[in-house]
């Protein structure tokens, strides 16, 4: 790898640091971001975009994209501490600095579009930003803009060219809705409140299954009272092999009156779980005979009710939301992380 020419190496004029500072910071940023990369893939640094309805860009080819980010971040790492080592900034160091910045880009793009945000995943994209500026005293002619619009047209061209959204097409399914008894079977409440919350929730979702059971414990005296009512839909994430099952599963038991015990044992499910083996647990806290039978007798109608979640839902790309609602329609909504205090206070103002 060649070294950039002597005469143009660096300029001073465009660093408010020694250069040598420049070089070590790039291979802090480096090692930062392979140690970030690990936490990522060890599961010690969580990232929520799963959960916010963004998995279509976690993975690529089947792959997880943090592989290649470690890649190329332990090879910026590793040419950064040539550099420090040599004294001397390499014309690659650049390079591979500003396709990642525009791989950034692209990223950062996507989730202003799709309103996801994740604290990790931020954290990367400001990372590359800085390494970008610390490269600046570096640039040649050789080096121009044109590498990171090539990075954010590959990374494009390797997704999508527009925002994918992680969330199910409506069925077409057409079982009539108005006599499934899971749709009574989800509502809890009496059907005289005044007030209706819905609540969608992923069942897959760590933080859905977080954030359900102090929202339902809250709300419990109002319910109980007869002031309000909540009906909880099923939001549905095709890159979660478990999300459709547990979903179906969780209606098949509102058929049975049996909602909140299937609520207690599908929530947080392991997105990778099959049918048969969620059916399974769930037979443990309810009668598996009679839920065969009605998976059975009421499968197109529990399709149908699914389907019409999606098409209600399916808009906010996010796994839980909460709108309240009265005869004249929807006056408040929360999507994402539900604000159990806003959603309490609401509803005291609207009693």
């Amino acid at each position: 790898m060649a070294d950039l020419p002597r005469d143009d190496r660096a300029d001073e004029r465009l660093s408010i640091l020694p250069l040598w500072a420049h070089r070590v910071l790039l291979l802090l940023i480096g090692v930062v971001l392979v140690g970030m990369d690990l936490s990522r893939l060890t599961g010690l640094w969580p990232c929520d975009i799963a959960c916010q309805g963004g998995a279509h860009y976690q993975t690529l080819f089947g792959i997880s994209v943090t592989w290649p980010a470690l890649f190329a971040h332990a090879l910026l790492a590793c040419l950064a501490w040539i550099d420090v080592r040599r004294g001397r900034s390499n014309l690659w160091t650049v390079r591979l600095v500003h396709v990642l910045v525009g791989v950034a880009v692209f990223f950062l793009i996507i989730a202003r579009e799709l309103d996801l945000s994740c604290i990790y995943c931020l954290a990367v994209h400001w990372l590359t930003f800085l390494a970008f500026f610390l490269t600046v005293p570096f640039m040649t002619r050789r080096v121009s803009l044109w590498l990171p619009i090539a990075g954010w047209l590959i990374t494009n061209a390797l997704f999508h060219h527009g925002p994918v959204a992680d969330v199910a097409a409506p069925s077409a399914a057409t079982a009539a809705m108005s006599s499934l008894e899971a749709d009574r079977g989800r509502t809890y409440g009496v059907k005289t409140a005044p007030w209706q919350l819905d609540l969608t929730i992923e069942l897959t979702c760590r933080s859905c299954a977080e954030q359900y059971r102090p929202l339902m414990d809250a709300l419990r005296p109002q319910i109980a009272a007869g002031r309000v009512k909540i009906v909880v839909h099923h939001q549905v994430r095709p890159s979660q092999a478990a999300s459709r099952p547990a979903a179906m599963l969780a209606l098949a038991a509102a058929a049975m009156g049996e909602h909140a015990s299937a609520m207690e044992v599908l929530l947080g499910t392991n997105p990778d779980a099959g049918f048969d083996g969620l059916k399974a647990r769930l037979g443990e806290v309810i009668d598996p005979a009679r839920l065969n039978a009605v998976l059975s007798a009421q499968m197109a109608a529990i399709e149908a009710l699914l389907a019409d979640d999606q098409k209600r839902f399916g808009k906010l790309r996010a796994p839980s939301a909460v709108l309240l609602n009265t005869a004249d329609g929807t006056s408040k909504a929360w999507a994402g992380d539900l604000p159990l205090p806003a959603i309490l206070a609401a509803l005291d103002g609207a009693l």
